[in-house]
Parts: C-alpha cells; sequence; structure tokens
C-alpha cells in the first residue's frame, strides 16, 4: 500500500503544482500585459507618475516574491496579515496618486492588480485573508473617491460600484474559486486514486487467499474423497478403528483449514485449539499449554507444527495435553496422551527453526 500511496501523493502534488503555476502566470501576465500598459497611457493623469511607477514596482516585487515563495512551497510571509498589509500598502500608494475623477477610470490599475496580486501571496491561507484584502481595497479606493472628486453624484457612486464588484472582486474572486477548485480537485483526485488502489491491493489479497484456500481444499479432496468414496459403497468399514482413525485425522485438518482462514492474534495457538476439538467432540480431556512468544509463522510452518499433534490426539483415549512452546529463533509442538491398549503414553513432537 506504501507504493499506491505515494502515488496518490505525487498526483496531489502534481495538480497543486500546475495550480501554482496556473496563477502565477495569470497574475504575472495581467501585471505586465494589462496594467503597465494602462499606467504608461494615463501617466499623464497621475499627480506624480514617478511614484506611480514605483507603487507598480512595489507591487511586482511582491509579486516576484510570492511566485517564487508559492512555486517552492513556502508562504509568502510568516503571517497572512503581513501579506494583506504589503498589499494593500503599495495599492494604497498607487491609489493616492489617481485624481479622484479618475478612480472609476482605466489610470486606476491598482483597484484589480491590489486583489489578484493579494490572491497569490496568500493563495492557500483562510477566506477571511481575502476578505479582509476586498474589504480594504474597496474602502480605500471609495476613501480617495470621497475626499479628492468633488463632482460626486448618483452616477459615479454607481459607477464605482460596478467597477468595484467586476474588477475588485469578481475577476480576483473568478481567479480564487478557479485556485480553490483545482486544489480540491487535486484532493479528490489523490483520495481516489488511494481509494482505487486500496480496493486493488484488497482485491489481490483476496484472490490470493481463495487461490490458496482452493489448493487446501484440493489437497484435502485427495484425501477425504476417497474415505467417503469408501464408506459410500462398502469397501470400507465404518466400524474398523482404522477408519475411524482415518476420519478423525481428516475431521481434524478441516477443523485446521477453517481455522486457516480466520484473522487472530495467534494463528498457531488457534489452530491447535481447533483441532484439540475435533479430540473432544469424542470425550478426550484436552489440556493446551503455552510457553514463550510465538514469532510469526508461514501456513506451511504451522501445518507441519499442527500434524504431529493431530496424530496424538486422534490416538488419545481419555486424555491428551498439547505444549506450545514459542522462541525467537523456534517454535516446538508436542503432543501426549494416552492410548487404548498402551500401557506408555504416545509422545510426538515436531520442531520448527529460523532459517
Amino acid at each position: 500500500m506504501t507504493g499506491e500511496g505515494d502515488q496518490a501523493a505525487r498526483i496531489r502534488s502534481g495538480l497543486a503544482r500546475a495550480l501554482d503555476i496556473s496563477v502565477v502566470v495569470i497574475v504575472g501576465v495581467w501585471h505586465v500585459v494589462y496594467v503597465l500598459p494602462s499606467l504608461v497611457l494615463s501617466a499623464g493623469l497621475y499627480r506624480a507618475a514617478g511614484t506611480e511607477l514605483i507603487a507598480w514596482a512595489l507591487l511586482a516585487a511582491l509579486l516576484v516574491h510570492g511566485s517564487i515563495r508559492l512555486l517552492t512551497g513556502r508562504p509568502a510571509f510568516a503571517h497572512w496579515w503581513w501579506s494583506a498589509a504589503a498589499v494593500i500598502a503599495a495599492g494604497a500608494l498607487a491609489v493616492a496618486m489617481v485624481p479622484g475623477d479618475q478612480i472609476t477610470g482605466a489610470a486606476n490599475w491598482a483597484f484589480g492588480d491590489v486583489v489578484l496580486i493579494g490572491v497569490l501571496l496568500m493563495l492557500r491561507e483562510r477566506l477571511i485573508a481575502f476578505g479582509v484584502v476586498f474589504l480594504a481595497n474597496i474602502l480605500l479606493n471609495l476613501s480617495v473617491l470621497l475626499l479628492t472628486d468633488h463632482h460626486i453624484d448618483l452616477t459615479v457612486i454607481a459607477r464605482f460600484l460596478v467597477i468595484a464588484c467586476a474588477g475588485g472582486v469578481l475577476v480576483p474572486s473568478a481567479v480564487l474559486l478557479a485556485a480553490r477548485a483545482l486544489d480540491d480537485a487535486a484532493a479528490v483526485a489523490g483520495f481516489a486514486t488511494a481509494q482505487r488502489a486500496e480496493s486493488s491491493a484488497d482485491r489481490e489479497v483476496a484472490d490470493a487467499l481463495h487461490e490458496a484456500r482452493r489448493e487446501r481444499y484440493e489437497s484435502l479432496r485427495g484425501q477425504v474423497a476417497p474415505l467417503l468414496d469408501g464408506l459410500a459403497d462398502g469397501s470400507l468399514d465404518p466400524d474398523s478403528p482404522d477408519v475411524q482413525r482415518r476420519c478423525a485425522i481428516e475431521a481434524a485438518r478441516l477443523r485446521r483449514l477453517f481455522a486457516e482462514s480466520d484473522d487472530v492474534p495467534d494463528p498457531l495457538l488457534h489452530e491447535v485449539r481447533a483441532c484439540a476439538n475435533v479430540a473432544e467432540r469424542r470425550g478426550v480431556l484436552v489440556e493446551l499449554a503455552t510457553a514463550g512468544p510465538l514469532p510469526e509463522l508461514p501456513l506451511e510452518a504451522r501445518r507441519i507444527l499442527t500434524e504431529p499433534a493431530i496424530e496424538a490426539l486422534v490416538a488419545s483415549s481419555t486424555w491428551a495435553r498439547v505444549t506450545v512452546y514459542g522462541g525467537p529463533d523456534e517454535v516446538i509442538v508436542s503432543a501426549v496422551g494416552d492410548q487404548a491398549g498402551r500401557a506408555d503414553p504416545v509422545w510426538l513432537e515436531a520442531r520448527w527453526q529460523h532459517q
């Protein structure tokens, strides 16, 4: 799953970088291709054209600084209000040079430019940061209009509100919303990729388990089928001790097979208990003892370890004891039990050692 998670992260990172580059290009083109010609063509209208050019240069410096920081994955400044204060201060210098009757004209290029550069500087900040810049920019321009234009009427106010909504709010908001939408799309794409990877991994695990289970069933069928066929056609006597022993062994193996698919902390102990259950159903008193921590064992190793226990449990007539010992480099399963017709108990052991 680590590889698939890395792939999802790469997709999100790639889309986020595409977003950053898009915003840098849009704001950069706006500031140079649209704003600079407006400034040059309106140079004769400003109170001080040199100061207006300085304001443009300050905003250009903020644009370059913010672009570098954005493309290298760092915020423009330590706190978003520093970005807001810097862009509003540069905008105030530009607007202060615009005569009141030109606030709603092309000479006031800073109206929309300030907010766009603010979007670049605070692309991944909270929405309140953009709200502060939007509101401060509108109040700044409205203040200059009210203080310097002595021919204000409803037409001027209406034109200001239209321009404020279009240039100062709608255009920057469109850029911001598009950026946020692409950012959300990156998150959704990354999540979807991770989900597909997880589903694919789950299917692979399920297929592997199914195949392993099918192989185990095939193996058991080769041993169980002859018994069932013999019992069905009468060639095997169900009263024969040997037939009963073979049936008990295959029953224990079936119980072990079912237990192998369970998700438990200690698979070996779980499978040993499943085997012991077959003997307990015959009235055998089974005691299970454990010692030491059990390492993680492969399936084949667990089967090898439980086979002697199955033989001993099936042979026991009244009592049996199974001991599972776990060590850092080996696991031992031993089984002992009484057997009808024998004075000495039956004792079997299996040992697994880490290679």
